[in-house]
């Protein structure tokens, strides 16, 4: 049976929605666009839509013609559904569908892991994939669960954190070795295990509406030990050149960051909106741009330039929607600034992408690196 790759079209999916999903929000707030794209639709398009798709587009594979019209044929009707009709039943059902088939095709790939902190990805991207489903149904039958995006982003920080440094310790490999230097401490076992208990536990804690030390503490812990993580990695000692490498290295520390804001945020009790967006947009914005610069654009050239572009504009975008909520006067500037440094940055990406399938094309070179 012939498998076609998803990561061709569900990269190039999700950089088209991240190019227009700030814009859709901002005209609809403006009443420039007479749709029901609330701030409520936006997360959970960029939530479950942008997010899916990069998970797709990692994880999935190869699958069969009918598996992939499928996967993306509901994920597709998810986004028509959003910007026509909001926060519509249809909508819901196609978010739940896309994510319960996805994790269908995905977890079974993890059941031949042996050691348990690899095996722990199977429920978290089980739960992953049916949240949109859980988050519909379950707060309707008890009080006690309690299915909201602080969740959820938790959950794919636990994600980003685990294959985050399975992308980063080869490159740093590599990179030791071209130096001459030998990499002491890789994978970090007993850390990374401590690193998912400690996340797996703020997760539970805010699932059960538990009270706020309960997840920030558990947090703040995660966010330290990521640090430390990142410490004894010691990227400082190779080059800047290695551009994919310390693309990625930024990505990883602003998820450290934003777990940590996230969790003193809520010790103060505080907003954390704008710690989410440090993960979503520092953290989440900046690996995954380097994953689908990777794929797309140069196949997988470690020293490319095109990995400065997330480190510096997507640096920008956090640290202006970030300052937008403590900055009230200034706000609709910042916004506007972090709205356009984001779509920028995926639509440099869109533009390199294209390019690369053009030049493959005439070069007849496969359109794709696959993994």
């Amino acid at each position: 049976m012939l498998r076609y790759p998803t990561q061709k079209l569900f990269f190039t999916s999700a950089t088209v929605l991240a190019i227009v999903g700030p814009w859709l929000l901002l005209l609809t707030l403006t009443g420039q666009l007479g749709l029901q794209f609330t701030v409520a639709t936006h997360a959970k398009s960029m939530l479950f839509g942008f997010v899916g798709a990069l998970i797709a587009g990692y994880l999935a594979g190869r699958q069969s013609l009918a598996a992939l019209l499928l996967l993306y044929g509901t994920w597709i009707l998810g986004r028509v559904l959003e910007v026509v009709s909001g926060e519509s039943l249809a909508a819901a059902i196609a978010y739940s569908t896309f994510g319960a088939f996805l994790a269908i095709l995905i977890v079974p790939k993890f059941r031949a892991a042996k050691q348990w902190r690899n095996k722990t990805m199977m429920p978290l991207i089980a739960v992953i994939g049916c949240f949109p489903f859980a988050s519909e149904t379950i707060p309707r039958l008890t009080d006690s669960v309690k299915l909201a995006n602080t969740s959820f982003v938790l959950m794919i920080s636990a994600l980003m954190f685990f294959i985050g440094g399975r992308v980063i310790i080869p490159s740093l490999t590599r990179g030791y070795a071209d130096t001459g230097l030998a990499l002491t401490h890789r994978v970090q076992p007993h850390l990374e295990a401590t690193v998912l208990a400690l996340l797996f536990g703020a997760i539970l804690a805010s699932v059960f509406s538990a009270a706020a030390p309960w997840i920030a503490l558990p947090s703040v812990a995660a966010a330290l030990l990521i640090l430390v993580r990142l410490y004894r990695w010691q990227p400082h000692k190779l080059s800047i050149r290695y551009s994919s490498l310390w693309a990625l290295i930024t990505g990883y520390v602003w998820l450290a960051l934003g777990i940590l804001a996230f969790s003193l945020a809520l010790l103060i009790k505080h907003p954390v909106q704008p710690s989410l967006h440090v993960i979503t947009i520092g953290a989440l914005g900046t690996l995954s741009s380097t994953i689908i610069l990777r794929f797309c654009v140069t196949n997988s050239e470690p020293n490319s330039r095109w990995h400065y572009v997330p480190v510096f504009l997507l640096t920008g975008a956090t640290l202006a929607r970030y300052a937008k909520d403590f900055l009230p006067e200034n706000s609709v500037d910042l916004l506007l600034v972090s709205a356009s440094l984001w779509s920028l940055n995926f639509a440099i990406i869109l533009v390199g992408a294209v390019r690369r399938s053009f030049v493959n094309r005439t070069s007849g070179r496969p359109l794709i690196l696959q993994h």
